[in-house]
């Protein structure tokens, strides 16, 4: 019967009706709220997933922005410390400009 370990429960002809009624509503109530635990548990499981790959996205989203940053500050200081021939010829064109 349902595969709830109550294959071993039989009706017998001693019960009344009303406590037939009984056990089948105990056990409809029962199988509702194993069902209703199921859902609420995948429900919380959904959530918790979804609240760490928000988290994930945001510390990718900071760490590449935290990349690029650190990337244009070592481009501009090995300009400043090396400028190649280009930087150069502009400075030493404005100089005799001047």
């Amino acid at each position: 019967m349902l595969g709830f370990g109550l294959s071993n429960l039989r009706f017998h002809d001693d019960l009344s009706g009303g406590l037939q009624v009984v056990l089948v509503v105990v056990l409809v109530v029962v199988v509702q709220e194993v069902v209703v635990l199921v859902v609420v548990l995948v429900v919380v499981v959904l959530v918790v997933v979804a609240v760490v790959v928000v988290i994930i996205v945001v510390v990718v989203v900071v760490v590449v922005i935290l990349v690029v940053v650190a990337v244009v500050v070592v481009v501009a200081l090995v300009q400043v410390v090396w400028p190649d021939k280009t930087t150069i010829q502009v400075l030493n064109q404005k100089k005799m400009e001047e």
